[in-house]
């Protein structure tokens, strides 16, 4: 029976590659399997040989450590260099958008807090 190793929810593609590469080179057999239609079942990537789990678990561990502070260095450079992106930089390339989530976000604020208002015998703003 297989051995699921690790869910693929939000797993970006490039790192996908770089998962299958690294299995691929030690050696170790595995599949994938896609997400449901209705979400019931995550994609997954499984083991087929549960002796093979500590060490794949082992090249993972390593693996993502290496990529945290890969992307962190990438973070630290593109603050220091002043090119990272900010809530200002969105504004200015899409404002409708941006105006939308905002009145969106305010929109949700205002019905939570009318219904605790409602809640503890307010009256409604």
């Amino acid at each position: 029976m297989a051995l699921r190793l690790m869910s693929l929810w939000n797993v970006p593609d490039d790192e996908l590659e770089d998962i299958h590469g690294l299995l691929d080179a030690n050696a170790i057999e595995y599949y994938e399997t896609g997400g449901s239609l209705f979400a019931i079942s995550p994609p997954a990537l499984w083991l087929c040989d549960h002796s093979q789990l500590a060490l794949a678990r082992e090249l993972l561990g390593h693996y993502a450590e290496q990529r945290s502070i890969e992307s962190r260095q990438r973070w630290q450079d593109a603050h220091a260099a002043g090119t990272r992106r900010t809530a200002f930089d969105m504004l200015r390339e899409k404002p409708l958008m941006f105006l939308l989530c905002t009145l969106l976000i305010a929109g949700l604020l205002y019905v939570s807090l009318v219904s605790v208002w409602h809640i503890y015998g307010g009256k409604p703003l």
